[in-house]
């Protein structure tokens, strides 16, 4: 691949993971954080399978897009669950697990992906980092279905996520990332 779509394929996902933020967000406070997360967890699971298939940069591409979107559908929920479930030190207690969950992953992550590229070779390598989510989420999925209570909101009101803060937010999101590339050498 292309130094180029290597770096479409990360910086695409971190602006369409931003971009849902807000939105996913402002659904799960209107609607059901519990939906809302099992619906992201499940597009994650469907792009992560696309991405390990993928064929091609544009297939592979496309996908890592879409798997931000799944990312910022679910990750807005999880501090929502927190902040509706957890009360006075016990919610410090997950909020504080949470961060460190979220710490460990960050340090973790790349030193796994790196031994899981290493595994699998130059030409397939970058495809198990993609597979390992699979079972991950699958197990995610089961246990968010099985402990997590209804979330449901009874609200009749018309959905309000702001589609023109989202709209101003893409290009501003788009130009920071291009600014913080790495320069070709």
């Amino acid at each position: 691949y292309k130094r180029q779509e290597l770096q479409l394929v990360v910086s695409g996902y971190i602006l369409t993971f931003g971009l849902v933020l807000v939105p996913a967000g402002r659904l799960g406070d209107q609607r059901s954080r519990r939906v809302l997360f099992l619906v992201g967890l499940s597009l994650f699971l469907v792009t992560s399978l696309a991405c390990a298939l993928a064929p091609t940069t544009s297939v592979l591409l496309t996908a890592r897009l879409l798997q931000g979107v799944a990312a910022g559908i679910q990750m807005p929920q999880v501090l929502g669950l927190v902040q509706q479930l957890f009360q006075g030190k016990e919610r410090g207690r997950a909020f504080g697990l949470f961060g460190a969950t979220i710490g460990i992953a960050t340090a973790l992550g790349p030193t796994l992906g790196g031994l899981l590229i290493a595994l699998g070779g130059d030409t397939d390598g970058w495809r198990l980092i993609f597979w390992i989510n699979i079972p991950l989420v699958l197990i995610v999925i089961v246990l968010a279905a099985w402990l997590l209570p209804n979330t449901r909101t009874a609200s009749h009101r018309a959905l309000d996520l702001d589609p023109v803060g989202v709209i101003l937010f893409g290009p501003v999101s788009y130009t920071h990332l291009r600014a913080h590339e790495t320069p070709e050498h």
